[in-house]
């Protein structure tokens, strides 16, 4: 943790100071670097955004992917055995534990 202005910051904080001077084209050239999977699902459970690794580990063209639900690409068996952890994730937090990269 760092000190900044006699409080501690988290890695957290740090990240999304540094993000914050970015423009969109720069934060998805930034996700599509990362070596995991990384998707942006809406209320609905439908896919927002998915990043390059994402794409490819599902082996779909990303634009096919947006717009449709976790269900559609998992499949109903997967999607249902994953709700319990996918149903209660609050906006801003992943679940490591889901299996994909």
């Amino acid at each position: 943790m760092a000190e900044r202005g006699g409080r501690t910051s988290t890695g957290n904080e740090t990240v999304a100071a540094a993000l914050a001077g970015l423009d969109f084209t720069q934060m998805l050239g930034i996700a599509d670097a990362l070596p995991m999977g990384l998707a942006y699902v809406g209320p609905d459970l439908c896919y927002r955004f998915v990043n390059k690794a994402l794409a490819d580990f599902l082996e779909r063209p990303r634009k096919s992917l947006i717009g449709l639900s976790m269900a559609e690409v998992l499949g109903p068996q997967a999607m249902a055995a994953r709700m319990g952890r996918v149903g209660p994730l609050a906006p801003g937090r992943a679940d490591p534990s889901m299996g994909l990269p």
